[in-house]
């Protein structure tokens, strides 16, 4: 890009990368803006470099309730380690199926936590205070791309709020 206005700007992607791939890094030079911001001036040159890497991993499994019953619907959150909260993207969700089965596609490889409930968005997880209610609630679960990781939750009710 070309002429771009003066202003700060932070990396954001959108739903147009290719299947099952992720954001592995974005630099400015040796600087890592992932997660951070780029400072464009009149003077500004340098060139954004942002490496897509494919095969993501994988996270799926199942969502059970306090009778060890399958949960339908739930909402199934997964968030990156307290160092990668700020970077939007390395957050992801799904919704359980009539089974209590999900799937999370396109990670990036590392430790995450991983929550069911019956309330919340993907967004009211990026609030740390929102968060710390619930931290120990959640299964910590490690992404790679070799094989998927298997989970078995068991659902948070919106009761324990």
């Amino acid at each position: 890009m070309t002429n771009v206005p003066t202003g700060v700007y932070r990396v954001n992607y959108g739903t147009s990368l290719p299947a099952d791939s992720y954001v592995a890094s974005a630099r400015v030079g040796r600087k890592d803006v992932l997660g951070g911001s780029i400072a464009i001036g009149n003077s500004s040159t340098g060139l954004l470099e942002i490496d897509v890497i494919t095969p993501g991993a994988i996270v799926q499994g199942s969502v059970v309730d306090e009778q060890n019953q399958p949960v339908r619907g739930a909402a199934v959150t997964l968030i990156p380690e307290v160092s990668k909260r700020g970077i939007a993207f390395r957050y992801g969700s799904a919704t359980t199926d009539q089974d209590g089965h999900f799937v999370i596609r396109s990670i990036a490889p590392g430790e995450y936590k991983l929550f069911a409930t019956d309330f919340g968005s993907t967004s009211v997880w990026m609030n740390p205070d929102f968060v710390a209610k619930y931290e120990s609630s959640g299964t910590t679960v490690v992404a790679n791309t070799v094989k998927p990781s298997e989970v078995s939750l068991t659902r948070i009710s919106s009761d324990r709020r």
